[in-house]
């Protein structure tokens, strides 16, 4: 066993017990004397004087799971040191020894005592328990106990970032025990789970760019205590490292935000120093394509590297496609789906995380009903079906992509997305086959929040008017569709958006809605920041066959003859 002190660059917690926590240190410890205790994002809760570790009090997994990860007790004990409270380290340690007395494997009093994650997480929580009891043998003892039960692997499911914290806490404890197999366990285990949970590319498999960084930080975690341990850093990590960040910054959008894809909250893109993510605030960082195809199922385009400061009229635009969601942990069903946004606004938008836990609304967030995608009423979705890129083609001012959906049951649906980064526009064309129908088929449209919607039916033009005063249009070419709108309806669910954690509000959404065995969208998108209802893109004429769609499109100063078909695309001016 070694001291303490030598294993200091393990004594660190991990990024996902880091909180926002509006209390401060001094209020934490006066409220934890006082019996209550505050997990973020959760409200403060009474549980003591006597803290039983049964306590659920919000009836909340993610409560019971912060609760047995102990890191609210190791800020107990630095908090009481700083302010010099007796009574604040008495309590601590009584709590300590009571959750090792309390809890043991073979009984504990709840479902989190020993869950995955919280195992590896208190496991750091013990050991630097350590540098203030000493140690004690029912210190040592419980230390020991936690490397048996993260080493079993009945214990271990070696996938997601569960198994990632069981390992890092594994590795700490290997390195203070001087248990040479643990520590080969966790670096093998590491770099097994390293190989499956991140490409080549440098791109997460888990379906989000929340998680992207949130990998990112636990594998550069992962990194610093396996160079403790061993004394060196393995060079597949290093290079996961140096290729995250690239994502991370084609996934910031003008706004110095990222693109709301997957289980992803709304808040500014952190920066990592020295990396491509500092565009945002210095353009020397930014890399050098304006468009990135990711063959992990995601395709960024921009119109140039700048922040809405620095040019408000800077487009964005986001498509989903790949692997289906059983193979990505924080996915969502949003195959096909796009995100655009232009002039300062988000203007097709993605749904959000909401919230981890199950019900309708999780389902909701998490299901093709609120994204920008076909969809089907009624049908199955099957999450395991691939949602694979059928073409890619870019020149200067176009990029296309055409993605083949079958995850829905009884259709084949085929999406070609043209994106014009000189003027903005979104081409869309949609192709579905129904071989059992009868059921409505929707092309769906998440807007804005707050927008007003005009239809003219007659015209198959659908107007937007934006709370920041751009207009946005809809024109269906082709054909007309009827159309639907929904906004904060509870029966069925639909219109609304989560932009915080098991926060939501209603958002409008708009449908083209047909029917039959064969159906077609064929749909230019546009927007301008004009107050006025002028300078709209004409279509001069258009013609659809079964395998293309060609439009004559014309706006102040240009004139665009686009022949498109799901193979590849033509543009004369």
């Amino acid at each position: 066993m070694r001291n303490i002190s030598d294993i200091a660059d393990q004594l660190f917690h991990t990024y996902s017990t880091e909180t926002s926590s509006a209390i401060t240190d001094n209020e934490h410890v006066s409220q934890l004397l006082d019996g209550l205790l505050t997990l973020a994002p959760h409200s403060s809760q009474r549980i003591g004087p006597d803290f039983h570790w049964g306590s659920d009090p919000l009836e909340d997994a993610n409560w019971r799971f912060q609760f047995h990860c102990l890191v609210w007790l190791d800020r107990l004990r630095e908090s009481s040191l700083k302010a010099e409270s007796v009574e604040g380290i008495e309590l601590y340690e009584r709590l300590l020894q009571s959750w090792v007395a309390d809890n043991p494997v073979d009984s504990p009093p709840s479902d989190y005592s020993w869950f995955d994650m919280a195992v590896g997480v208190r496991a750091i929580v013990l050991l630097k328990a350590v540098g203030h009891f000493g140690a004690e043998q029912w210190l040592i003892d419980a230390i020991r106990t936690h490397g048996e039960h993260l080493s079993d692997p009945d214990n271990y499911e070696g996938r997601g970032n569960h198994s990632l914290h069981q390992d890092m806490g594994l590795i700490a404890i290997g390195e203070f025990m001087e248990r040479a197999d643990w520590i080969e366990l966790s670096v093998d285990r590491i770099l097994a789970m390293l190989s499956t949970a991140v490409d080549d590319e440098g791109v997460s498999v888990e379906g989000s760019v929340d998680y992207q960084y949130r990998n990112y930080r636990w594998y550069e975690e992962a990194a610093r205590r396996i160079k403790s341990a061993t004394g060196e850093l393995p060079e597949v990590i290093g290079k996961a490292l140096e290729n995250m960040p690239i994502f991370m910054a084609h996934a910031t959008s003008p706004s110095g935000r990222y693109a709301l894809l997957g289980d992803t909250l709304e808040h500014r893109a952190p920066i990592l120093p020295g990396t491509n993510t500092e565009w945002v605030r210095d353009a020397a960082f930014a890399p050098k394509p304006l468009t990135k195809l990711y063959k992990g199922g995601y395709l960024f385009a921009r119109s140039r590297w700048a922040t809405w400061k620095e040019d408000p009229s800077v487009a964005y635009f986001t498509l989903r496609f790949g692997a289906g969601r059983s193979s990505a942990v924080h996915g969502h069903e949003d195959g096909g789906s796009i995100t655009w946004d232009m002039h300062g606004e988000k203007l097709l938008c993605d749904s959000g995380l909401y919230a981890y836990e199950g019900g309708p609304y999780r389902l909701f967030f998490r299901g093709r009903e609120s994204h920008n995608v076909v969809d089907v009423l009624g049908r199955k979705y099957y999450p395991s079906a691939e949602n694979p890129l059928i073409c890619f083609q870019e020149t200067r001012t176009h990029v296309l992509a055409t993605i083949q959906v079958k995850a829905i049951e009884g259709v084949e649906w085929h999406r070609t997305v043209l994106f014009s980064l000189e003027h903005g526009y979104i081409l869309v064309d949609d192709r579905v086959r129904d071989t059992l129908m009868p059921a409505p088929i929707l092309q769906r449209w998440q807007l804005p929040r707050q927008s007003v919607m005009t239809v003219n039916s007659n015209e198959g033009i659908v107007d937007v008017s934006t709370p920041m005063n751009n207009l946005l249009r809809f024109s269906s070419i082709g054909g007309r569709n009827s159309v639907r709108i929904a906004e904060g309806s509870e029966a069925p669910i639909s219109g609304w958006r989560s932009e915080d954690y098991r926060m939501k509000f209603p958002t409008p959404e708009l449908s083209f809605v047909a029917q039959g065995d064969s159906v077609r969208f064929s749909t230019l998108i546009e927007v301008h920041d004009r107050p006025d209802r002028e300078g709209f893109i004409s279509i001069a004429d258009s013609k659809r066959t079964s395998k293309s769609l060609v439009v004559s499109l014309g706006g102040n100063n240009w004139q665009e003859r686009v022949e498109l078909t799901s193979s590849g695309f033509n543009v004369t001016t």
